[in-house]
């Protein structure tokens, strides 16, 4: 979520020099886009962007300058406004990056570049200098916010025509007072999913003698693998199938996002495009060969208020031997499973269904981190399959694992289900 933090009344007037601007009428904020209101319809990344145009979506966020060259050319010939992305080391890397000013001097003079050769781009929306970096009360921390400052205001200089943002994690008050008072960005950008989304209208309310200005979600999309999701007897998180995650995401965007419209100026889902963030599945919109999902029909359907001419198959719960995925599943080594698929009344012959069974890193890294190196199907395992069943026999080394089934309609879209299980040592 983008926040506008001064608020004073110069800040929001009409400034017909500049590309982009925030205007403020009667407590209503309206982003300003080459002299027109601009509201952004969002999505975080640079892939099939014209499915996103197709969709009804009208601006994409880049990370950092990967590409860039690429995507921005791409962006222009389908009209769509970029939220660029500057990368900036996280704030805790005092000694690597922070203290080295021959590393800080040539990251400023890379990122220096790359506002100069696109400050004049017509897709250029704003720039976003870090990504979810925390900013910390401590003055041990002044060297980072010394270079940041200096990203920001070498922008200031060089293009003083795009708001320059910066993102956080949630709605952390001790974050929002240190950009404000140790920065000097336009505007402070949130990433918030379902969990803490829920809450939004409540932390604005309560600190609105903090910040009372224009915000955007520059992240938001359906509940993470994190603290919010439920998890097995191991931890293990528990994904939603794909039917239950687009009818989450429509929820999440009616009952926690539009809360103040005055205030809103525009949001980004995330994310559009295929990526392994603990499951390949649980937050992509597309396949790995680029199948649709249902999050795409219902960004389509709230952007647009229509859903597409074909949409995904619908999908229920996995079980394996009869359990449900919150039923904690332990089964011995080279034991006989057999996972089977609900699909509703909507099943149809000519889908496919693709099966896998991976292992998770949950004992290193994952514990604390969502993994994102893809996973390495363990297909050797499967004994039959046919449709919405397959028998398979448990891996012979103890430890988690998961069960994932892909069901394709031949008309470019999928949806998917998975579900997490241990194996214990045999008896």
């Amino acid at each position: 979520m983008v926040i506008v933090l001064s608020c004073g009344n110069d800040k929001f007037k009409p400034n017909q020099a500049k590309t982009v601007y925030i205007e403020e009428a009667d407590g209503r904020f309206t982003l300003i886009r080459n002299g027109k209101p601009f509201e952004i319809r969002g999505a975080c990344g640079s892939s099939y962007l014209p499915e996103l145009v197709k969709a009804g979506g009208n601006t994409i966020r880049t990370y950092d300058t990967v590409n860039l060259d690429a995507i921005m050319k791409e962006a222009e010939s389908l009209n769509l406004a970029v939220v660029v992305g500057l990368y900036m080391p996280p704030s805790s890397n005092l000694d690597y990056f922070y203290s080295d000013t021959a590393q800080i001097a040539q990251n400023l003079a890379a990122l220096k570049k790359w506002v100069i050769k696109y400050r004049n781009s017509p897709s250029l929306l704003m720039w976003c200098v870090g990504n979810e970096l925390f900013f910390p009360k401590s003055n041990k921390y002044k060297k980072f916010y010394k270079a940041f400052n200096d990203v920001v205001e070498m922008i200031h200089k060089e293009d003083p025509h795009h708001p320059v943002t910066t993102t956080m994690v949630n709605f952390v008050p001790d974050n929002l007072l240190a950009i404000r008072y140790r920065t000097d960005v336009d505007i402070i950008s949130f990433n918030m999913f379902h969990g803490q989304l829920k809450r939004l209208h409540s932390d604005l309310a309560k600190f609105s003698w903090l910040w009372d200005g224009p915000f955007m979600l520059t992240e938001w999309g359906t509940e993470g693998p994190w603290s919010e999701r439920e998890k097995t007897a191991w931890s293990a998180p528990i994904e939603f199938n794909s039917t239950k995650k687009a009818a989450e995401l429509l929820t999440t965007y009616n009952d926690c996002i539009p809360i103040n419209r005055d205030r809103m100026i525009g949001s980004f889902v995330f994310y559009w495009g295929y990526k392994q963030e603990r499951t390949d599945t649980w937050f992509s919109f597309f396949s790995e060969k680029g199948e649709k999902s249902p999050m795409v029909s219902t960004m389509q359907f709230i952007w647009t208020g229509k859903y597409p001419a074909f949409t995904p198959p619908a999908t229920g719960d996995l079980s394996l031997n009869g359990k449900l995925p919150g039923e904690s599943l332990l089964t011995p080594a080279g034991s006989v499973i057999q996972a089977k698929l609900e699909t509703g009344n909507r099943h149809d012959t000519s889908y496919q269904y693709e099966w896998k069974i991976v292992k998770e890193d949950w004992f290193t890294r994952n514990k604390h981190e969502n993994n994102e190196k893809p996973m390495v199907p363990m297909q050797h395992l499967i004994h039959d399959q046919h449709d919405q069943v397959m028998v398979f026999h448990a891996p012979f080394k103890p430890g988690p694992y998961r069960v994932f089934v892909n069901i394709y309609d031949g008309k470019g879209n999928f949806s998917s289900s998975n579900m997490p299980f241990y194996v214990v040592e045999k008896n």
